[in-house]
């Protein structure tokens, strides 16, 4: 007899199916669909005080680390390989998502709506889900933001490292998403021929 209980324990503790990862990618290679991600891999000792940010001045935020210039390089060159494309490249000002950005798809539209934190800026939360839920022309859309700001506006509500990406299906007034996508998945994936 089985037990239904260690069933359900183990089906929660899988984050996400392959299957579900392996739809997300192939719907970005179709084209059509936003990919919201988190920044890459930061350097955690970096000071970084929201009183005396400026966005111009990497100095006053935490950063990307080697490994996360290298990450998004290397994710940069998987999307690319995967023929996955954009039409529209939007990051936080902040140097760590528009670096990310840049590293994954080349030149960014800056935009400080990503990087409003938390769920107490209503109109700037719906202005987001907006982003999200507007179809996409000719390839996708690409967002880079943080952790707070996407969790915020995501219906998503799993764990999310730095520089993971769910994919979002836009449907005008509304959105779906198609999973969350682990950024070593998109380096890893091979299409079945």
């Amino acid at each position: 007899m089985m037990n239904w209980a260690l069933l359900l324990i183990a089906l929660q503790a899988t984050p996400q199916g392959t299957e579900s990862v392996a739809s997300a990618i192939d719907a970005a290679a179709r084209g059509g669909v936003v990919i919201a991600c988190r920044h890459g891999t930061t350097n955690q000792a970096d000071p970084e005080d929201e009183t005396t940010l400026r966005y111009g001045d990497p100095s006053t935020q935490r950063r990307l680390s080697p490994a996360g210039e290298r990450q998004g390089e290397a994710v940069g060159a998987a999307l690319s390989r995967l023929g996955i494309r954009f039409s529209e490249v939007i990051a936080s000002p902040m140097q760590r998502a528009h670096r990310t950005a840049e590293l994954m798809a080349g030149p960014v539209v800056l935009d400080s709506l990503w990087h409003t934190r938390g769920d107490n800026y209503d109109a700037r939360r719906t202005a987001r889900r907006n982003a999200l839920s507007r179809p996409v022309q000719n390839g996708n859309r690409l967002i880079v933001s943080h952790v707070g700001t996407l969790s915020s506006t995501l219906k998503f509500r799993g764990s999310m490292a730095e520089g993971d990406c769910v994919v979002i299906r836009p449907r005008g007034n509304d959105y779906d998403e198609l999973g969350l996508v682990p950024w070593q998945e998109w380096i890893a994936y091979r299409k079945d021929p």
